[in-house]
């Protein structure tokens, strides 16, 4: 006998209640954005919002902390698409059009901690981007920061580029010989950390808690007015206002953004807790069932 599809449904919302628990950061101190796959059934149950089934486009990202502006999508084929089982989640963008964007009050900071737990699938070009901000009407990479992986197309994950206010133009910060054994492969999650303040070393690059680099950022203000996950928000054109562009190929966990930069023991905490998540949604990408490996209490 078939299982009628409406009740499926209803197991897979009453599975993601139950499964996805509040995961407040370590660190909340200067918290501006706190985006997690993970907490969207149960913050969607208390705003009164249908629950979400896996395989669903995501139209937005709900924030965790009460009352803060939730990353949308408006145009139903730009949507990415939550996946989730067994407490973990992600959200997957298509590398064509998908992203959403967060619409803030106007803000400044002269400081900004960025946290992404994300599966880059491959590298389109064009700047493909995990994320941006920038001043209302400003490109990202002179009023505000993007993290992105450069301009041209890659087999791997050979590139990450990193620009703000007081620091633009592009620049490679993953070097295989340097900091990295190898260029990586695509697929497995990483956590990708930039923490950017004003100084000789101001903008720093970590993958998976590892400094890739640093480099000069001059005095100057990031814009906190307009945000973008899985794209880009600029343009070129003098007569074009910044737009959505360089779409994310990949699979997006969680988005934290601080608006300071926080100590080497908060970072090294909040990399923590993002990167013991890695070997479930790994699973979970793969398709593999069961649950991450770990030490086993009394071994024979």
């Amino acid at each position: 006998m078939k299982t009628p599809l409406a009740f499926l449904a209803f197991l897979a919302a009453l599975m993601l209640a139950h499964a996805a628990e509040a995961s407040e950061p370590p660190v909340t101190d200067g918290l501006a954005v706190s985006l997690d796959a993970t907490d969207q059934a149960r913050i969607r149950q208390a705003a009164s919002l249908p629950p979400l089934v896996t395989g669903t486009p995501l139209d937005r990202w709900l924030d965790g902390r009460e009352n803060a502006p939730p990353a949308r999508q408006f145009a139903a084929q730009a949507r990415p698409v939550f996946h989730a089982l067994g407490g973990e989640a992600y959200v997957r963008f298509d590398g064509k059009d998908d992203s959403l964007s967060l619409a803030r009050v106007r803000e400044l900071s002269p400081e900004l901690t960025v946290f992404v737990l994300a599966a880059p699938a491959g590298n389109p070009g064009n700047f493909s981007a995990l994320f941006a901000t920038a001043e209302a009407g400003r490109n990202d990479y002179t009023s505000g920061l993007n993290l992105d992986f450069g301009p041209g197309a890659t087999d791997r994950l050979s590139v990450v580029n990193v620009e703000s206010a007081g620091a633009s133009g592009a620049r490679d910060f993953l070097e295989p010989g340097r900091n990295l054994a190898a260029d990586l492969p695509f697929g497995p999650f990483h956590v990708f950390t930039v923490r950017s303040r004003i100084g000789e070393h101001g903008n720093e690059v970590f993958l998976d808690g590892v400094l890739l680099g640093d480099r000069t950022r001059l005095e100057s203000n990031l814009g906190l007015d307009e945000m973008m996950l899985g794209a880009r928000l600029c343009s070129n054109d003098p007569n074009q206002p910044p737009f959505a562009q360089g779409f994310f190929k990949g699979d997006i966990a969680a988005v934290l953004v601080y608006k300071r930069a926080l100590s080497d023991d908060e970072k090294d905490a909040v990399e923590k807790s993002l990167l013991d998540r890695k070997p479930a949604l790994n699973a979970l990408v793969s398709g593999a069932s069961g649950h991450a490996l770990g030490p086993v209490a009394d071994p024979p």
